[in-house]
Parts: structure tokens; C-alpha cells; sequence
């Protein structure tokens, strides 16, 4: 299994469409002061299209004090206000302050697939009052970010009428190592 961690790339909130989002600080969706906050953060694009990917997960941290909450979130590529959204679903955010993880496995295949940058849009679900507020992009590795688990190095083949997963290993002077196959493919180098 391998690990890799994609943090995000830009964060914003606002909630007025005429502004868009225009706060550059701290992530902050939901009712506050009368005012519905949205948000959107994107992230670089994955890299992993033939990966077994076993889990993928948002992690956010929570810098508020305020309740638990459930806030809707959608996906896109389009940081946009208002642009339409491929696959929307609500969670439910734990009170208290520091890192809340958000396990978007259930929507592997279309993260897995988006072809370049990519965006989380959040808002608060329904007409809930209150809000939550998270550390922003400015915050480095405190910020938003997706930590994916996948398969290393996993190729398959199709035999007796089924798929069978061929691992790809090298010896190297300290054991057998297992190694992520590429093969050169009109002048480029792609993942197996």
C-alpha cells in the first residue's frame, strides 16, 4: 500500500454571488450574521488513473468552537460561484476544534477521473444555521487536503474468464522490493 497526500491549490469563501469568493482566509461555510457562506477549494489533479485506489479522504481543521454541523458538498473542475456540480452528498461535522476527515471513497471513480485540477464546493445543507470554519490553503500542511491509499504497483491480467492482480517486484541487494510498472507509450512514460 502507498500514501500520497495533495494539498490544496486554492480555498476560498464568500456569500454573495455578485462578490464570488472573495475571502482568502479562513474556509468558512454555512449561516453566519444572516449571510449563507460557500466555499470551494481545489486540488491538483491525482495522477492515479490505473491505481487501486482503497480509500480517499478529505481532511479538514476545524479552528471553530461552535457545534457539530452538516454541510453539503459537490464536486467539479470549476471553482466558479454557482457552476453546476457532477455528484453532490452531506456529512456530518463533529464539534470541536482540529482535523475532521471526511472519507470520499464512495466517489473514487469520479475524483479518480478528472483530467487536471479539481474542486470540493461546500455549503451549508438546507436551511441549517450556524456555520464551521477551517484552516485555509494559507495554512500549508494545516490546510485542506486529500490523503489517498492505494494499491502499489498492481497490474492485471485476464485469465480463465477473470481479472487476476500481478504484482511487479525487483531484487535489490536487500530483499525483493515491489516497484510501480510504467511502459513508454508514444514518447511518453505512463503508469501501467
Amino acid at each position: 500500500m502507498a500514501t500520497n497526500t495533495l494539498y490544496s491549490t486554492y480555498c476560498r469563501s464568500g456569500y454573495l454571488s455578485s462578490d464570488g469568493y472573495s475571502y482568502t482566509s479562513d474556509w468558512t461555510f454555512g449561516e453566519q450574521s444572516g449571510h449563507n457562506f460557500k466555499g470551494v477549494v481545489r486540488f491538483p489533479d491525482l495522477l492515479l488513473r490505473s491505481a487501486v485506489i482503497q480509500n480517499i479522504s478529505l481532511v479538514l481543521r476545524r479552528i471553530d468552537t461552535y457545534g457539530g454541523r452538516t454541510c453539503q458538498f459537490g464536486f467539479n473542475q470549476n471553482i466558479a460561484w454557482g457552476s453546476t456540480l457532477l455528484r453532490t452528498f452531506s456529512v456530518s461535522i463533529s464539534s470541536g476544534t482540529g482535523n475532521k476527515t471526511i472519507d470520499l471513497t464512495a466517489h473514487k471513480d469520479l475524483i479518480q477521473n478528472f483530467s487536471g485540477e479539481w474542486c470540493i464546493h461546500t455549503n451549508r445543507d438546507g436551511n441549517a444555521s450556524g456555520f464551521t470554519q477551517f484552516n485555509g490553503d494559507e495554512d500549508g500542511t494545516n490546510g485542506p487536503r486529500i490523503v489517498v491509499t492505494y494499491e502499489n504497483a498492481t497490474v492485471e491480467y485476464f485469465t480463465a474468464g477473470a481479472w487476476q492482480k500481478c504484482l511487479v517486484h525487483y531484487r535489490t541487494s536487500t530483499g525483493w522490493v515491489q516497484t510501480i510498472p510504467y511502459i513508454y507509450k508514444s514518447g511518453v512514460w505512463v503508469q501501467v
